[in-house]
Parts: C-alpha cells; sequence; structure tokens
C-alpha cells in the first residue's frame, strides 16, 4: 500500500496543513482509532493478488499456445515486475 500523494497536492491556492492542522489531526485520529493490522492487511493482499494469479494462468491455458509456450503468462509476469521495481523506487 502507498500513501505518498494526496488530494489537491500540488493545489498553491489550497490550505496548508500548517495554516490549518484539522484535517492531519483527523487523519491521525482516524488512524489511531482503526482496529486494522496493518500487517494483516498485507497479508490479504498477498493472498488475494496469489488466488488471481492462480485464477488468470489457469484461464490463459485454453489459450492458443499458451500451454505449450506461455507467452502471455511470461508479460504479465514480466509487466508486474516492472511494475514493482518502479513503484517500490517511488
Amino acid at each position: 500500500m502507498h500513501g505518498h500523494r494526496t488530494l489537491k497536492e500540488f493545489e498553491l491556492n489550497s490550505v496548508r496543513w500548517e495554516e490549518d492542522p484539522t484535517p492531519v489531526i483527523a487523519m491521525v485520529r482516524n488512524y489511531l482509532q482503526s482496529d486494522v493490522n496493518p500487517d494483516q492487511t498485507e497479508i490479504n493482499i498477498e493472498q488475494e493478488r496469489s488466488q488471481f494469479a492462480t485464477e488468470v494462468r489457469t484461464s490463459l491455458l485454453t489459450k492458443f499456445l499458451e500451454p505449450t509456450f506461455g507467452w502471455r503468462w511470461q508479460l504479465i509476469e514480466f509487466l508486474h515486475r516492472k511494475n514493482q521495481v518502479l513503484y517500490s523506487s517511488a
């Protein structure tokens, strides 16, 4: 999960947090009051991703020459790795 960007981040007319910290205080309060476990959320996301990948790979096996060469699945894996590298350095 990423939280590097925000609404109206580059809007120069927006009130800065220094001028009105109310939204930041509300976000922190909500975070502290939540009972969500970030580690469990990451585990759940990974399990869902793995399940989805299995479903996609299974459905691809019905496509022409996919069982023999697997080029569609290789392309999907390549794009996934590329995105991981791009977004992990952000």
